[in-house]
């Protein structure tokens, strides 16, 4: 499986993220579109059944912000990509761990 979470930094403590529900994340191969998947509650996507191989990852929030990011998935089609989001930017700070 693949997956992880979206988070924003706290306008008063950025050590302390919210989740980030209803965030839309993408998976491409190149340009095509092969998962897609919104957050729950939690700030949780996951998606199955992905190849290995070099991908995209976009995510984009209710507000329309997005960025985008490059994974890979291993050989056994596994990888986490957390993502924290600053609230006072346009962009994402992605976190792989």
């Amino acid at each position: 499986a693949v997956g992880g979470n979206v988070t924003e930094a706290s306008s008063t403590n950025s050590a302390s993220p919210t989740n980030v529900p209803g965030a839309t994340v993408e998976l491409l191969l190149g340009t095509v579109k092969v998962a897609a998947d919104v957050t729950d509650a939690n700030g949780n996507y996951s998606f199955n059944n992905v190849e290995n191989g070099t991908y995209n990852i976009v995510v984009t929030k209710a507000d329309g912000k997005t960025k985008t990011e490059i994974v890979t998935v291993d050989s056994v089609g596994n990888f986490q990509k957390n993502v924290l989001t600053d609230r006072f930017c346009n962009s994402f700070d992605f976190l792989c761990c």
